[in-house]
């Protein structure tokens, strides 16, 4: 019989040879838990769980906790495989329609952006008089207007709107220098 201060005997345990007998009959892989391993005792880690290169090929072959839920998810589909395929084409038209409202969305936003953009072009036209550019410039931003009601690139244009519109107004009451 081992002694109990070497990691292999039932002494560190308290367990009596009879309880210790019993317990290691209902296990199946007797001396190959890692309790009772003593290379596993120099470990600094130590861990109860059986060393796998030590247990049965056939211990190690059943399916651990993971594996017996995907199983069960994997069963459940199977069983009720016409509900779960009503549900992936539901999920996939549902992320599709996302997917497109939200290229219609960013498309919009650059169709508009872009409206604007055209309707400033005659505010920035060296080549015209500052009066002509004025009018042309309020003209286009509101034609923007027309096409874009509501959006906030609208309260840019009526904004800058106003201001043309201040502009034209007081271009010939400017006091010259």
């Amino acid at each position: 019989m081992p002694e109990a201060g070497n990691g292999r005997g039932f002494g560190n345990f308290g367990l009596k040879k009879t309880t210790f007998r019993a317990t290691l009959k209902s296990l199946q892989f007797t001396k190959r838990l890692t309790l009772f391993n003593p290379d596993m005792a120099k470990s600094p880690t130590q861990s109860r769980a059986p060393a796998s290169e030590n247990l049965p090929r056939k211990l190690l072959l059943q399916p651990d906790r993971f594996e017996q839920a995907l199983y069960q998810i994997a069963d459940q589909a199977y069983r009720k495989r016409k509900q779960v395929t009503i549900a992936a084409v539901s999920v996939a038209v549902l992320v599709v329609a996302l997917w497109g409202w939200w290229e219609y969305s960013k498309r919009q936003g650059i169709a508009r952006a872009e409206l604007y953009f055209a309707a400033r072009q005659p505010f920035s036209n060296a080549s015209l008089g500052e009066q002509k550019r004025l009018r042309q410039g309020i003209a286009g931003l509101e034609h923007f207007l027309e096409e874009v009601p509501n959006v906030a690139l609208s309260v840019l244009a009526l904004l800058e709107l106003g201001a043309s519109h201040a502009r034209l107004q007081n271009f010939g009451l400017t006091p010259s220098l």
